[in-house]
């Protein structure tokens, strides 16, 4: 591929990052984790990001503290429930080609 990535390399990006890594390298906050999720959902919304592209959530979970395990089991409980919300599942999101 042009991009120097291979074309049978599925690509899942990630956006959001849970883990304030610079700082206190534990939970980054509820502030912090859910500006970064609505960041990347507006900019598929006006354009700037791919529409069709999943939001990603980069979870550490070696690293994990037990803020992070809240805010985890939080924010799939909520969102679980929206309707407006579609939890994608790894076969969906790395489909094995034959």
């Amino acid at each position: 591929a042009a991009d120097g990535i291979s074309s049978d390399l599925t690509v899942v990006n990630t956006h959001v990052d849970i883990i304030d890594w610079v700082g206190t390298r534990e939970y980054a906050g509820d502030d912090a984790v859910l500006s970064a999720a609505v960041e990347h959902l507006a900019a598929k919304r006006t354009g700037s990001a791919d529409p069709a592209e999943a939001t990603g959530i980069l979870s550490h979970h070696l690293a994990h503290d037990d803020a992070c395990w809240g805010f985890i089991e939080k924010f799939g409980r909520f969102t679980a429930l929206h309707p407006a919300v579609r939890w994608r599942s790894a076969t969906d999101l790395f489909p094995v080609s034959s």
